[in-house]
């Protein structure tokens, strides 16, 4: 049997370390709450931190649509209305700001200001393009389809001026896409002639067409899917087209026009497009003329019957035409020369076939007639008066005229020295027709005799020769007039 211990508490003796444990055990769990207490600091230090005070950079890049950095002025706030600001910078610089949601405006001089927002949660950089104030807007584009190596193809844009008072002009213009890497274009006129870069500008509250002709690089090879861009200058909206470049097609054209006509006739030429060794149609053929007239007639143009609007040519097909040219009966002898142009963006440049056409007046076949030239008026000495008349016909003769011809007077003149034919002639003016229709022909009836005998002289030689005079309108010359007469010889015996 053991020995009882009443103050061992039981058998220590069984572990020699057990009389120190509880002291131990004690120091350890103080050791372990303070590490927890440690940990929990720092955690509440990072946490503060995070929220309360760390921050992050913010920087600016703002650029105008030409990739150009502005010196634009940025206000940041916490709010939309801008009510509580903290920060106010310029271009390029930076700022510390705390986490949170933000509000940025955006102001340049001469540019549209811009806003807008972003939540900061680690380093961020605003980057924002501004536009200029501009009023000109580009409407449309046309460019053509298909192109090739080395031809002069016409971008055609249509652009409208909103500004009320503003004038703006080709620099406002920038050209994009393919364009961007081809050589300079030419300004040309709406009929195809080159015109000065200055002299394109878009006026205020207008709509302009403008054309451009760029020459397509000779070293361009066959690809699809090329864009032709063009926008306004500071200003992001733009117009684009696509088109594809093509092998250079083979097309003959043949017109020939060097001839002699009269006026009032009707002649013909052959106008050939040969498209049959190639495998595109040609959809904007267009034809037109540039004409001028040696001695300034106007409306000339007006004889050449064009087709209208732009012609069509199917792929492996020959178009024939022939090209009415009507001279008109009114007009004056002249030579008209000048050149056929047509254009399309198949070709290279303009196809242009010379132009003579010699204008000849035709024949003016009015005649006029009498049917007696000589008078013999009988006097007798007794009664001292000419006792006898006679009457003679004046024929007006358009039979020979595919013209009408307009009667202005019919008169008498005095052609020798007793000058008194107005003794003699009796000419009813009311029968004299105002108008002698083509392929006919009137009469007028004249009378001869003496109205007064006291007024006939001396008997001697008693002889004179009178004419009657026609004056009627030019039959193809409206503002001229032209002037006929017949002798006739009235003896008074």
């Amino acid at each position: 049997m053991s020995d009882f211990d009443p103050f061992g508490g039981g058998d220590f003796s069984r572990d020699p370390g057990y009389g120190s444990d509880y002291y131990g055990k004690k120091k350890s769990t103080k050791g372990k709450g303070f590490f927890i207490f440690l940990v929990v600091v720092i955690i509440i230090y990072f946490v503060v931190k995070f929220l309360f005070l760390t921050t992050y950079t913010v920087s600016t890049e703002i650029k105008n649509t030409e990739n150009q950095p502005l010196n634009a002025n940025i206000i940041i706030a916490k709010d939309s209305g801008f009510s509580n600001k903290v920060a106010n910078i310029n271009n390029s610089e930076s700022i510390k700001l705390k986490k949170g949601s933000y509000y940025y405006n955006i102001l340049m001089s001469g540019y549209n200001s811009k806003k807008g927002n972003f939540t900061l949660k680690d380093d961020y950089t605003i980057e924002e393009v501004l536009e200029k104030n501009i009023k000109l807007a580009i409407k449309n584009i046309v460019f053509p389809s298909q192109v090739y190596a080395n031809q002069e193809a016409v971008l055609e844009i249509e652009v409208e001026n909103k500004s009320p008072t503003e004038i703006y002009n080709l620099d406002n213009l920038v050209f994009d896409g393919a364009l961007k890497d081809w050589e300079n274009f030419t300004p040309i006129n709406e009929i195809g002639f080159p015109i000065s870069k200055e002299e394109i500008t878009f006026p205020p509250t207008k709509i302009k067409i403008i054309r451009l002709r760029f020459t397509v690089p000779s070293d361009s090879k066959p690809k699809e899917k090329l864009d032709a861009t063009v926008k306004i200058k500071y200003k992001s909206s733009k117009k684009n087209v696509n088109f594809s470049i093509i092998e250079e097609p083979k097309i003959n054209t043949s017109f020939v026009l060097n001839t002699t006509v009269k006026s009032g006739t009707v002649t013909s030429y052959k106008l050939t497009i040969d498209n049959s060794k190639n495998s595109i149609s040609l959809t904007d053929l267009n034809l037109s003329l540039v004409l001028e007239s040696k001695i300034g007639q106007e409306g000339v143009k007006n004889w050449f019957k064009l087709p209208l609007g732009e012609v069509y040519v199917e792929s492996k097909k020959r178009y024939e035409k022939m090209i009415d040219v009507e001279v008109p009966i009114t007009s004056l002898a002249d030579e008209i020369t000048g050149e056929l142009r047509i254009t399309s963006a198949a070709f290279k440049e303009p196809k242009t076939f010379p132009i003579t056409l010699k204008v000849e007046e035709p024949d003016n076949f009015f005649n006029i007639k009498l049917d007696k030239t000589t008078i013999n008026l009988d006097y007798d000495e007794n009664l001292q008066m000419v006792t006898n008349s006679a009457i003679i016909k004046l024929t007006l003769d358009n039979l020979k005229n595919d013209v009408p011809i307009t009667i202005e007077r019919v008169f008498f003149m005095d052609t020798s020295p007793r000058n008194d034919c107005n003794n003699f002639i009796y000419i009813p003016t009311d029968t004299i027709p105002p108008l002698i229709y083509k392929k006919s022909n009137q009469e007028v009836l004249i009378t001869i005799g003496a109205v007064d005998s006291s007024l006939i002289g001396d008997l001697i030689n008693n002889t004179r020769t009178c004419t009657i005079n026609v004056l009627y309108q030019h039959p193809f010359r409206t503002n001229d007039t032209i002037e006929d007469y017949k002798n006739i010889v009235i003896n008074v015996e």
